[in-house]
């Protein structure tokens, strides 16, 4: 319900209170790209330090570096409050929009979890190789579990040359 329907109207009302005719360029953008810039640098120095990859400390910095809509709603409480022109209110919409286009697009670039996993796509029974062994993890909860899983060890025909490992866990429900 919040993130539905809640958050787009706030963000539409804030969007719709600015005033696009005071748009200009002044002394603020350098300050809004001075802080953006910082919150990058500071992020990402700290991901290196903690030997994150340079890709992933890049999209780390980009994620943490901007707020979105708690950005906009700040905006909104400093100019109800009469502490920010419209001038200001109106240039720091543009500046958190131009920053939401540019992250997205950086983060979808950069970062990319599936290459991590790639050496995990090979690990099935199919791509086994012939005459090594199977190891198999089986997880007992009921005795009615066990004449299943001997069938699936039936069926697995372990032989001298293409053994199985096996390891059985017995789930056992504590209470007290």
């Amino acid at each position: 319900m919040v993130s539905r329907v809640f958050m787009p109207l706030f963000v539409t009302n804030c969007v719709v209170m600015a005033n696009v005719r005071e748009l200009g360029l002044d002394a603020s953008l350098p300050i809004l790209l001075a802080t953006m810039l910082t919150k990058f640098v500071a992020t990402r120095s700290h991901a290196l330090y903690c030997k994150i990859p340079t890709t992933d400390a890049f999209a780390l910095a980009f994620i943490i570096s901007y707020k979105g809509v708690v950005e906009v709603g700040g905006y909104f409480m400093t100019s109800d409050g009469k502490k920010l022109t419209d001038r200001l209110y109106a240039m720091g919409l543009l500046f958190t929009l131009f920053t939401q286009i540019t992250i997205t697009f950086s983060v979808k670039r950069l970062y990319k979890p599936s290459s991590k996993y790639l050496g995990y796509q090979q690990r099935n029974v199919a791509s086994l190789r012939p005459n090594s062994e199977l190891k198999i993890l089986s997880c007992i909860h009921r005795h009615d579990n066990v004449p299943a899983f001997i069938n699936l060890l039936d069926t697995a025909c372990p032989t001298g040359d293409s053994p199985i490992l096996l390891h059985v866990l017995h789930l056992i429900e504590m209470t007290g």
